[in-house]
């Protein structure tokens, strides 16, 4: 327990992961990456469709192909 006047999120304060822009087919997806895949946080599209279709909503977590 802390006794003080300073905000808690200053005291505990961790950065934001670095967000990361991958393309997956003709889509752009902004996200953060690490051990379990790639978190989606953003969908960038021209194609209103693709917001439908629910195959990446943020939050959800994918694992796109390898670069080889």
């Amino acid at each position: 327990m802390l006794y003080t006047v300073i905000d808690e999120a200053d005291l505990f304060f961790s950065p934001a992961p670095a967000r990361k822009t991958i393309r997956c087919g003709s889509l752009l997806l902004e996200g953060t990456e690490d051990s379990a895949g790639f978190t989606v946080c953003r969908l960038i599209t021209t194609d209103l469709n693709e917001y439908l279709h629910g195959t990446f909503l943020p939050g959800q977590t994918i694992h796109p192909p390898q670069k080889l």
